[in-house]
């Protein structure tokens, strides 16, 4: 479209669209007894290129309905610096940016996960699930850009919770997912084995529900988190730094 456009501005374009009475800039208003041409006030400026970017991304990826917990760890790890910002802002930015994008049909949760952080419980439920109305998406991005960090992080425990939640709470006809963002190894004394056969036990069939992983740097269990998505039907993406395109989208590839 772009090109024609530029081609249909060439002088000789103009003057044979003008002499077909087009309205074209720059030549005269053509004369019609059966179409007025009234003078254009303000024409629309183009669109900056980012704007082009944003509207060809989500024509690629649109974001089908889905029931999803987003289940971010808060450990201190996350206060690491990358670019300009932490780990953690850098998720919360692009957690918000595809929730804004995301239909309202669409059901998140968020649950946050480091030490202790309900009583004795590692993880908490900071938006229960929903859909994505006014009042939730406000929710999420006020829970979002509100999270701070703990010590401690218990990625397997938690993550086993928020499984045996979304099985239990079920949406059908939709992908339904539980998606991990994490930077840091388990802590919580829970084996390999041991969150595989809890993944094993709460699944359901009838109810299928995949494990997602967002592994942030290199002090991830990457191999069990691996095996955990492939055993649900999930994806495991690997992305270096936060400061940078790659986050995005590999929330985008999940999460769409």
């Amino acid at each position: 479209a772009a090109a024609l456009a530029g081609y249909l501005r060439e002088p000789d374009a103009a003057r044979a669209l003008a002499d077909a009475g087009f309205r074209v800039d720059g030549q005269p208003a053509p004369r019609s007894d059966a179409v007025p041409f009234p003078r254009i006030a303000q024409t629309l400026n183009r669109a900056d290129p980012a704007v082009a970017d944003i509207l060809l991304d989500h024509r690629r990826a649109p974001v089908a309905p889905r029931t999803t917990t987003i289940l971010l760890d808060t450990s201190t790890s996350m206060d690491t610096v990358e670019g300009d910002d932490t780990r953690l802002a850098h998720l919360a930015a692009a957690l918000d940016q595809h929730v804004d994008r995301s239909p309202d049909a669409s059901s998140l949760a968020l649950w946050i996960f480091a030490d202790n952080l309900d009583g004795t419980t590692p993880y908490r439920s900071t938006v229960e699930r929903g859909a994505l109305t006014a009042d939730q998406r406000t929710a999420l991005t006020t829970a979002l850009s509100g999270t701070r960090t703990a010590d401690g992080s218990a990625v397997y425990q938690s993550l086993a919770a928020a499984y045996v939640d979304a099985v239990r709470n079920f949406t059908p006809g939709r992908p339904n997912s539980v998606l991990l963002i994490t930077d840091s190894a388990n802590d919580d004394g829970t084996t390999r084995q041991r969150i595989l056969d809890l993944v094993t036990a709460a699944g359901d069939p009838g109810r299928p529900v995949r494990i997602d992983v967002v592994a942030l740097g290199d002090d991830t269990d990457r191999n069990t988190l691996q095996t955990l998505a492939d055993r649900t039907g999930g994806a495991l993406v690997s992305v270096a730094t936060t400061d940078g395109p790659e986050l995005a989208a590999a929330v985008r590839k999940l999460m769409s």
